[in-house]
């Protein structure tokens, strides 16, 4: 049973990321609201009850702190990337909610993904324009929308620098 709401969270998950796919290069915070209308039917038939709310939708899913991992994506797009690879991964994973180990391993393998052709830990201020846009466009590094003509990039914080 509990494979079948996580397939069917991926299911959900999979289209919403590509749905979103023109916000990936913009740091934009994930906010709850976002998640109810496409997660609130598959929460209610998992928990065997009428209403959640929206606190509650990702606790269907994720521990607390997985869940709260997942607010601090730095966009709606990301969100549902990550939302979709654990998805995935939580198939393979005895327990009743995906935990934060499971979400961080996920994104670590995204990060690897993308190691073979980018070096991730190379400072902004050393990018050549060329870095910068191929990052930008892979959603690597975000677009702050500031007034004017003042946008600033910013490291994706999911691909940042290792410290």
């Amino acid at each position: 049973m509990r494979e079948h709401y996580l397939q069917t969270l991926h299911n959900i998950a999979l289209p919403a990321s590509l749905a979103t796919i023109d916000r990936r290069t913009s740091l934009s915070p994930v906010e709850v609201k976002d998640l109810v209308l496409p997660l609130s039917d598959l929460a209610r038939t998992a928990r065997g009850v009428t209403s959640v709310t929206a606190e509650e939708i990702l606790l269907t899913f994720y521990t607390p702190e997985a869940a709260q991992y997942l607010l601090t994506m730095p966009n709606i797009h990301w969100f549902w990337k990550v939302v979709k690879e654990t998805a995935l991964e939580g198939r393979w994973i005895p327990a009743d909610l995906i935990s934060l180990e499971v979400v961080m391993n996920t994104v670590r393998m995204m990060r690897r993904g993308c190691e073979d052709k980018y070096d991730l830990n190379k400072p902004l201020s050393e990018l050549t324009p060329g870095q910068a846009a191929s990052r930008a466009a892979r959603g690597l590094v975000l677009i702050v929308h500031r007034p004017g003509d003042h946008d600033e990039i910013v490291h994706n914080p999911l691909f940042a620098p290792a410290n």
